[in-house]
């Protein structure tokens, strides 16, 4: 890995994290980016490195998400409670079920290929 902290780069953000954080891949190097959303190009810089991933802040949306939002809560920013609050809220719901589809996936219960998923239920 030849990432430095502070380090600037761009960033295709390919999926999301179970924290709802974006997560893209720059030069192999697995990154994780909080306020991305799936299919964004964005500019973020190295705030942290570990052994098996970076972790970066989010400094410039280049290309934004059919699904991003501006966050209804005045103090989204400064909380951090809410992590998905900037991604349109069906797309929240959907988010939550592909959650639940790849814990399953993951651990592996016996028959939970057999569940009956439902949709995440909204307000």
């Amino acid at each position: 890995m030849n990432l430095k902290v502070k380090q600037k780069i761009p960033l295709k953000i390919k999926r999301m994290g179970i924290n709802g954080e974006g997560i893209g891949f720059y030069q192999k190097t697995l990154v994780f980016v909080p306020g991305a959303l799936k299919g964004e190009d964005i500019y973020c810089q190295i705030t942290s490195i570990k052994r098996n991933f970076v972790e970066a802040r989010l400094l410039k949306v280049n290309k934004k998400s059919k699904f991003r939002v501006v966050p209804a809560c005045t103090i989204y920013n400064e909380c951090g409670g809410c992590q998905i609050m900037h991604l349109h809220y069906d797309k929240q719901l959907e988010f939550k079920t592909d959650l639940l589809y790849q814990a399953l996936k993951k651990f592996a219960p016996t028959g939970y290929e057999n569940y009956e998923i439902r949709p995440t239920i909204g307000m």
